[in-house]
């Protein structure tokens, strides 16, 4: 995929819940955790609200990508 920034290790996973997975990943040379959600179950709202803010006990978003399945 042209301008693919994540790179994650489907074999490496750090759980599973009712809206996707999370894997272990890379994002611009730092180790993250890859949470994939499936299409129908994006929220845009949480997204804009987890790329605001800055918290030391709220996991930081990065970045969001998509494909044709997630």
């Amino acid at each position: 995929m042209e301008g693919k920034k994540i790179t994650f290790n489907r074999d490496a996973t750090l759980g599973e819940g009712n809206y996707g997975s999370v894997f272990r990943g890379e994002f611009e040379g730092r180790q993250v955790a890859v949470k994939r959600i499936l299409l129908n179950k994006i929220n845009k709202n949480e997204e804009e609200c987890l790329q605001k803010l800055k918290h030391s006990n709220i996991i930081k978003l990065f970045h969001i990508e998509s494909d044709n399945d997630f």
